[in-house]
């Protein structure tokens, strides 16, 4: 039984140092996945769709510090690494924004989220 309780307690710990590795070394496109809200900055991207780079069904929300909060929708987009490695950029194409009431439509709209401090 000791040494059952010894190789069950040993085995946990490998899990969970291997599983703390793996989360940190994760590339922050890797976060965007389908059907989920993700934080970047005071930004919060959601997709529909993922499929490599290529997104469908995106949606950008903007809390700015004044409170007031920006949409920026489009039905398709790019996801890539930004140049400065401290940023990720979404590419929409024909976006459609909205803010305080003023609404807008982008044909290329390039959007960079803040990967800083994640």
């Amino acid at each position: 039984m000791k040494t059952f309780i010894a190789t069950f307690l040993i085995g946990l710990c490998l899990f969970g140092c291997s599983r703390g590795h793996d989360s940190r070394s994760q590339s922050p496109l890797d976060r965007v996945q389908p059907g989920r809200d993700v934080s970047f900055g005071h930004y919060v991207l959601h997709v529909e769709k993922r499929e490599g780079s290529s997104l469908e069904g995106v949606r950008i929300v903007s809390t700015e510090p004044d409170g007031l909060t920006a949409t920026i929708t489009a039905d398709k987009g790019t996801l890539s690494q930004g140049a400065d490695r401290s940023s990720i950029t979404v590419v929409l194409r024909d976006a459609h924004t909205e803010k305080s009431k003023q609404k807008a439509v982008i044909d290329e709209l390039t959007v960079n989220l803040p990967i800083t401090g994640l």
